[in-house]
């Protein structure tokens, strides 16, 4: 009879003991994704991933000024969680009574 621990979400280590053979292969390739999976995220964790951080500076000098709330507006860039491309433009950083983001975008 075979004997696995298998690690749960809660941290507790669970024995899975099987006689069948089919259960044991199944069992062994589990351990083995199980490893391959802890190598990929340890990598993940030990690579410095950036996130795209809000620049203050405008790329063409001075920023447009909000005529709501009458503030300089951020240059925002960074990269698109849903489509992977890039961008850039300009933002109010106040919000609206309503608490809403201010809906004032600059002509280009």
């Amino acid at each position: 009879m075979e004997t696995k621990e298998l690690q749960q979400s809660n941290l507790e280590p669970t024995v899975i003991e099987t006689e069948d053979p089919f259960q044991s292969s199944v069992l062994t390739a589990l351990r083995l994704i199980y490893a391959q999976l802890t190598e990929i995220n340890d990598s993940l964790k030990a690579t410095k991933v950036t996130q795209p951080t809000a620049q203050t500076d405008s790329p063409q000098g001075d920023a447009p000024i909000c005529p709501t709330h009458h503030v300089p507006l951020r240059w925002l860039t960074g990269e698109s969680k849903k489509t992977g491309k890039p961008y850039a433009f300009y933002a109010c950083s106040e919000k609206m009574p309503d608490g809403s983001f201010c809906p004032y975008k600059p002509q280009r």
